[in-house]
């Protein structure tokens, strides 16, 4: 509980020290004081910035659950944030980040011009503008401007590089690659839901059944409600062929598709 007399400052900070800890009850403390400083300040643009973006990253690590509403919200705390703060760099990113994550390319795209127009050297920007190229199936780009990111020393735990470089690899057909990335990921944050699930993947496409059955048991034990038909809801990716190659790796590693095929393998098990 905090102190009534912290300023919305010393709140945001609290929430800060929380989220680099990357555990899910810090995610929890996080939003919670992100959540009282703007409160406090509604003027403060960066914890709106960063209230947006745990709450989407709560989603992809399987600590939130993803809903039309939370969105919405996130939608909105990324755009007041870069009314507040129209010369944030970062404040544009995590607006072309929300964009891009729901499929709005074109306005993700002019968002993140605007944030590398604003600061071409701030490596966030750059690595977000790699995610952008992500979604659209460019992902020769993608891996460049998000490899420049890692680096260049940006570790911070607003962006997971490595998921993203892993997702990339994946679809490129680079399954080494793709499942070096997913340990660097893991390293960090060894539940991370989505890098969980491209790792059975990657294995299942390498012709490794047996380390690919270990990594589905893995991501099942952490996130036992998992299917390939809930977690595709949140994928906005371009080019129906990118999910297609993703959907059939999740399927190879036996990986339940839907909810009748989760309750017959938990009757079998």
């Amino acid at each position: 509980m905090a102190r009534p007399d912290l300023t919305a400052w010393d709140r945001f900070l609290k929430g800060l020290s929380h989220y680099y800890r990357e555990t899910k009850e810090d995610f929890e403390a996080s939003i919670d004081f992100f959540k009282q400083a703007t409160a406090l300040d509604p003027t403060l643009s960066i914890a709106r910035a960063y209230l947006a973006t745990i709450m989407v990253q709560g989603v992809q690590y399987g600590w939130l659950k993803s809903s039309r509403q939370l969105w919405t919200d996130a939608m909105e705390l990324a755009e007041s944030s870069v009314r507040l703060a129209p010369r944030s760099s970062f404040a544009y990113s995590i607006l072309a980040y929300m964009h891009v994550m729901q499929g709005r390319y074109d306005a993700a795209h002019e968002a993140i011009r605007r944030a590398v127009e604003l600061n071409p050297y701030d490596m966030g920007a750059r690595g977000v503008q790699g995610i952008c190229h992500l979604v659209v199936g460019e992902h020769r780009e993608a891996i460049e401007l998000l490899s420049m990111a890692v680096q260049r020393g940006n570790s911070d735990p607003r962006y997971q590089w490595g998921a993203s470089i892993a997702f990339s690899h994946y679809l490129l057909g680079h399954y080494d690659a793709c499942l070096s990335w997913a340990r660097e990921a893991l390293y960090f944050n060894p539940n991370h839901l989505q890098v969980l699930a491209v790792r059975a993947a990657a294995l299942a496409r390498l012709g490794r059944p047996e380390e690919a059955a270990q990594a589905r048991d893995a991501l099942l034990s952490n996130y036992p409600e998992f299917t390939i038909e809930r977690n595709l809801r949140n994928f906005f990716w371009k080019k129906p062929d990118d999910l297609a190659h993703y959907r059939e790796g999740l399927v190879k590693a036996g990986v339940p598709y839907g909810k009748i095929e989760l309750v017959a393998k938990r009757a079998a098990d």
